[in-house]
């Protein structure tokens, strides 16, 4: 969102009022706090308080953070408030904003992803004034939920593309300077996230990844996982990891060098969006596991598989060869102009109304 953000920013028809909570405020991740900070005059709300890692306490922080977004919406009266996604920190903003009376503008609206993520994006629709939609399917999906007017939905395409074209990503031999990485040897991407809603083990999901791919002519670089409930089981199934000389952890990495690094890389391998959204426009395949991302459009780099080792080698196999034979794949999600066309949006037909 950083493109779209900085032309709010520098319009002097727009005051930004940035506020970032959550995941970003928390060591376990990366403290992403930092990155934003060194480009963005941020409020950070208070860090929520630290629970352990169970369904009961997540919807305790949720609560929370409804909480805080009410303090802020109190103390600032913005005219509009932005909101990203189907978190569930973007869904207690979303009913603090309803209850000032505070218009919601949503992207990534309509959207299908197979987990509790469909609920919570559902009920930002529901609740948002503006929807800016990455694609005509998912501007199709809100006008059915919704009865609503096109002149409340636009289709926009993915802001996450936008510093893709922008060229903000760092090039091959600053990856491989920044994580110390051989150009000589395939690197595969893991990034798995937990999914609350699969009975399943996500701790065991992610040693049959592992099994099914490591090899020692291969480099792997790990990121942690988001924070919904189950992220701890997945860190320490990725722990065990450590000694391996050819596999890389980190909690977070900054966006220029995550673009940069699918920019290089063979494989991602996971259920992370990244590997929809973004990896096409690498020319990146993708082995998708489990149901996390079912449902969401995708293109032809995505290859889906379960849970168990073999599935998820063969679809390794597969993308490995896709790679090494250069498979164009489809762009589904846009050409990068995401933030242009809502900053356009915004000064001609919301606040000109």
């Amino acid at each position: 969102m950083k493109p779209m953000l900085r032309l709010i920013r520098d319009d002097p028809y727009f005051e930004l009022d940035f506020v970032a909570g959550d995941m970003h405020l928390r060591e376990d991740f990366g403290n992403t706090l930092d990155e934003i900070q060194d480009e963005f005059d941020v409020t950070p709300l208070e860090l929520a308080y630290k629970l352990p890692d169970t369904k009961y306490h997540r919807a305790c922080q949720i609560s929370y953070h409804t909480e805080l977004v009410a303090k802020h919406l109190e103390k600032s009266e913005p005219d509009l408030l932005m909101l990203y996604g189907d978190r569930g920190e973007t869904l207690a903003a979303a009913i603090a904003a309803l209850e000032f009376n505070v218009p919601i503008a949503h992207l990534q609206g309509g959207d299908t992803s197979g987990t509790m993520d469909d609920r919570r994006r559902r009920a930002i629709t529901a609740l948002a004034d503006l929807h800016f939609v990455s694609h005509d399917k998912a501007a199709d999906s809100v006008s059915d939920q919704l009865n609503l007017a096109d002149d409340r939905i636009f289709v926009v395409g993915d802001s996450h593309l936008d510093p893709i074209f922008d060229g903000e990503l760092y090039s091959m031999d600053k990856v491989m300077k920044e994580l110390t990485l051989m150009r000589d040897f395939p690197i595969i991407i893991v990034l798995f996230h937990p999914d609350p809603t699969d009975p399943r083990d996500d701790n065991l999901t992610f040693h049959n990844i592992m099994d099914a791919i490591d090899d020692i002519d291969k480099q792997f670089v790990i990121i942690y996982p988001c924070s919904d409930p189950g992220w701890k089981k997945i860190v320490k199934a990725i722990h065990w990891f450590d000694e391996h000389p050819n596999i890389q952890i980190y909690k977070n990495l900054p966006s220029p060098l995550f673009l940069g690094l699918m920019n290089c890389a063979s494989v991602i391998v996971g259920n992370s969006s990244c590997g929809l959204i973004e990896a096409p426009y690498m020319d990146l395949p993708c082995v998708n596991v489990g149901n996390r991302q079912k449902g969401r459009l995708q293109s032809t780099n995505v290859i889906n598989v379960g849970h168990t080792s073999h599935e998820i080698d063969s679809g390794f196999q597969l993308a490995m060869y896709l790679k090494r034979n250069h498979m164009p794949f489809e762009k589904p999600y846009g050409n990068g102009a995401t933030g242009k066309r809502i900053v356009n949006i915004l000064k001609r037909e919301w606040f000109n109304d």
